[in-house]
Parts: C-alpha cells; sequence; structure tokens
C-alpha cells in the first residue's frame, strides 16, 4: 500500500504488512507509544520533520542491506522514523527508534541527501 506523506524528500511511503512486522520488531523505549504511532502512520507521517540520512553501514566492505540506496531519518513525536530509501521498491519504514539508540547510529549527515 502506498501512503501520501508530502513531507522533505519524501512523497510516498510503502507499507506492506512485512514493513508493519520489522517496525514493530524492533526495541523502542515505549512500545505502547511507538505502536500507536504506527496504527495512525498514514496521518503522523506528515507531522514528521526531515533530520537527515545516511549511506547504509558497511560491514568487511560489503553493504548491510544490499537493497537500499540510503537511509532517511524523520523526527517524529515518538522518536526516529527510519526509512529505507531502496534501489527497486521506493521508500519503505524500517524502523522508530528512541533516542537512545538512534544516538548508536553512525554517519548521519544533516543536509539533503546527494541523490
Amino acid at each position: 500500500m502506498q501512503i501520501q506523506a508530502n513531507i522533505k524528500h519524501l512523497t510516498t511511503l510503502t507499507l506492506t504488512r512485512a514493513t508493519i512486522k520489522t517496525i514493530l520488531s524492533k526495541g523502542h523505549n515505549e512500545v505502547v507509544s511507538r505502536n500507536k504511532y504506527v496504527i495512525d502512520i498514514k496521518n503522523k507521517i506528515k507531522q514528521a520533520e526531515y533530520f537527515g540520512w545516511a549511506e547504509d553501514e558497511r560491514i568487511n566492505g560489503i553493504q548491510k542491506h544490499p537493497d537500499v540506496n540510503y537511509w532517511l531519518y524523520y523526527k517524529t513525536e515518538v522518536g526516529y522514523l527510519c526509512i529505507k530509501r531502496t534501489k527497486v521498491d521506493g521508500d519503505k519504514p524500517y524502523a522508530i527508534v528512541d533516542n537512545k539508540d538512534f544516538s548508536k547510529i553512525k554517519g548521519i549527515k544533516k543536509e539533503d541527501p546527494i541523490r
């Protein structure tokens, strides 16, 4: 299902049963609030604020998520929404992380994506 986001660097968001399962499987210090956000993501996404972007992590020179072009990050009322901009399937949510877990993400650039 495609939902309209119409926020900076994100026009539409692709939601599938698998993307929802992935988001809900990630840790968060306020699970109930995060889950309520996901239930209403169609409306809530419109209030998200662009934070930055990052290349996908590389481990021993190999891209960790081969389908990812790069990541987009948005500040929300329940933490940070991590969006993977895929090479083929468009933009998909991956996780909503709290401040503690967000601080562990390396290489975030607070600028417009390069591509």
